[in-house]
């Protein structure tokens, strides 16, 4: 490996880090569901599925990918899907996102909605990977995730550092904004401490990063809010309270415009969210 090469190495070693909050397989009644959540997807249909498995619709876009048998599908963070899946769709996910900064994803346009043939053996060992119970399901998990996405996405360093440099330069402010306990500094005062004016802090904000601060803050609340839902068993008014909601009526609210579904949804039928009995 060469001198330059080896040094890439250690930056990605460094500063990267991949993760993975919900990973899961299932075999699906009829299911009509839809969310938005804020990681990228990636989506295995087994070999041995049903062979016509159903659609993924890229709600703003207007586009639809079958769940055909032996396909593995990549769906970029943050869009609103719609799920109509068949009986009989044996499915493995994936939700994740690569990190120079919590919360802060690196992946950017190289995530598409796009599909590629999957290998009958990458699918069987990433079945049994997710039916195990121990470390090495964890170690494997994240071995095959970072084996399809090698496959599928194509990523420029130059992109990636200029990525990780802005992350790094708002790094302060990110971690106040995604608090969940204390009081959030406004933007007023994050502003005064990075010594600029309130419009020019906004607008340098939005322009590396993409998004109006109160838009961060509000998308990391509600992936707090997706974590303990999906994981966790605490009451709303519980949830709502450690993440600032006055009541569960607001937090639930929040979600659904967040998220595009109910908390009781959420909790209840995890990440493909169902809206419609089988």
């Amino acid at each position: 490996m060469s001198d330059s090469a080896a040094a890439i190495w250690r930056q990605a070693h460094d500063a990267l880090r991949l993760v993975i909050p919900h990973a899961k397989r299932e075999v699906f009644d009829d299911h009509l569901g839809e969310n938005r959540m804020p990681w990228h997807r990636l989506f295995l249909v087994t070999p041995d599925s049903v062979a016509h498995g159903g659609l993924v619709i890229d709600r703003l876009a207007r586009r639809a990918l079958s769940m055909t048998p032996g396909m593995v599908t990549l769906l970029p963070q943050g869009r609103r899907y719609r799920f109509e899946f068949k009986r009989g769709l044996i499915l493995i996910g994936f939700h994740f996102r690569l990190e120079s900064f919590p919360g802060q994803d690196v992946l950017g346009a190289a995530v598409r909605f796009r599909q590629e043939p999957l290998a009958a053996a990458d699918a069987a060992e990433a079945w049994q990977a997710l039916g195990l119970a121990g470390a090495d399901a964890w170690l494997r998990t994240e071995g095959l995730l970072r084996l399809h996405l090698g496959r599928l996405l194509s990523l420029s360093w130059p992109a990636i550092n200029q990525a990780i440099g802005i992350h790094r330069r708002w790094g302060p402010a990110l971690a106040e904004l995604q608090r969940t306990s204390g009081t959030i500094p406004s933007i007023q005062v994050l502003a005064r401490r990075a010594g600029l004016s309130r419009a020019y802090f906004t607008r340098r904000f939005r322009a590396d990063l993409g998004e109006h601060p109160r838009a961060w803050r509000a998308r990391m609340l509600a992936e707090h809010a997706s974590q303990r839902l999906l994981f966790g068993s605490e009451p709303l008014q519980a949830i709502a309270a450690d993440l600032g909601f006055s009541d569960a009526f607001c937090f639930s609210r929040f979600v659904r415009r967040c998220l595009g579904q109910s908390p009781a949804h959420l909790r209840r039928d995890g990440p493909f969210g169902r809206t419609a009995p089988p």
